[in-house]
């Protein structure tokens, strides 16, 4: 069945994480992509059908021509829309070129709010979820937790909605792996005598840098054994840094911009620190938890579905740098607490593997199809 994912642009993000592992999953000829503009960096999908509208344009109706060529052209069955522009272009073509289209949204998050608290924004995109449900033919969310939010803002009917949770590549991401990495971070920075706490993420203010960089401050005064590794890129980078300065810090927190090799910036961790006010439904979860990567995590929106406290993970208080402290100071001083996490994270996420989800999207597909 062809079906096209369309998205505003290949740049770097989860939902285009989760883009690649699907396209690349068996490099289907059935399955292609394509993005509406331009924008740097882009990240690299290896797949025959892939294009990308040349124009930089955020806001523009352009596209819509040629995009409905290109439906008409390969004889796309299913447009799979994901994030707020490329729902808004699906719903123009299914409205005004392609009537007998599947249409499907994919909530990967922002029905909780946009990144930058814009209420112009997030207004818009929760009328648009109201007015547009009637049209989609199924809506897929990346959590419980945003399909409740889909039927309390978007008013969509809970018939429409199913839950797909976001996946992890269970062969990239082997706990087994970490023994053969040649080298990371922690020798490369000279840590091998220290614990090492991780954060992965963009440099936003919902992504709780600010608290990490609080809770560093903390720790260090009464462990300065205890150091901390950060990578992301984003709008804050430059505050980050300079908070890092103020606190004097420079040699307690290393940060390393935008990592390519995610194995290598896990294997130098000792434990992972996720501060996030809300997620869809992280991947860097699952892949710490894969990798046995001892996590710690806030419980907002969307980050406490799959990791239980107690079990497979600590549970943080959100925003709250003195509680984060002490919860990592307690792993810090139980390696037995933490051995226990990391194994039973490695069972939890079998289930959530890229093979189970192509069978569940798949199905979704072939359920639509025949509806």
């Amino acid at each position: 069945m062809p079906i096209l994912h369309l998205i505003d642009t290949l740049s770097l993000g989860g939902a285009q994480t989760i883009l690649k592992s699907v396209l690349e999953y068996d490099n289907n000829s059935e399955m292609h992509v394509y993005a509406l503009r331009e924008k740097l960096p882009e990240i690299d999908i290896q797949h025959t059908k892939k294009y990308i509208y040349p124009s930089t344009a955020k806001y523009s109706f352009k596209p819509l021509k040629h995009l409905s060529q290109y439906i008409e052209k390969n004889n796309i069955k299913i447009l799979h829309c994901h994030l707020f522009r490329s729902e808004v272009t699906g719903y123009f073509i299914k409205k005004n070129y392609h009537p007998n289209i599947k249409l499907i949204f994919h909530e990967h998050g922002q029905i909780v709010g946009s990144d930058t608290n814009r209420k112009y924004e997030d207004w818009m995109y929760n009328t648009f979820k109201k007015r547009s449900h009637s049209t989609s033919d199924k809506i897929l969310a990346v959590s419980d937790a945003m399909r409740n939010l889909l039927i309390e803002k978007g008013n969509t009917p809970e018939t429409k909605i199913e839950t797909l949770y976001n996946f992890v590549d269970l062969q990239k991401f082997d706990s087994n792996k970490l023994d053969n990495v040649n080298s990371n971070y922690k020798s490369e920075i000279g840590l091998e005598n220290n614990f090492v706490v991780g954060f992965a993420g963009r440099i936003i203010p919902r992504k709780g840098w600010r608290s990490f960089v609080e809770m560093a401050t903390i720790i260090n005064k009464t462990h300065p054994n205890i150091k901390f590794l950060m990578a992301g890129t984003g709008a804050d980078v430059e505050p980050l840094q300079q908070l890092i300065k103020e606190k004097k810090l420079e040699n307690t927190i290393h940060y390393l911009g935008f990592v390519k090799d995610m194995i290598s910036f896990y294997s130098s961790l000792d434990c992972f620190v996720m501060p996030s006010w809300f997620e869809g439904l992280p991947m860097s979860q699952l892949e710490v938890m894969a990798l046995g990567v001892p996590l710690l995590t806030t419980t907002g929106p969307g980050m406490d579905e799959i990791p239980k406290n107690g079990v497979d993970a600590v549970y943080l208080k959100m925003k709250n740098p003195k509680d984060q402290a002490e919860k990592v100071i307690d792993l810090f001083r139980n390696p037995e607490k933490a051995k226990k996490l990391s194994e039973n994270a490695k069972n939890t996420v079998q289930q959530h593997s890229l093979e189970n989800y192509m069978k569940q999207l798949n199905n979704v597909y072939t359920k639509i199809l025949m509806n």
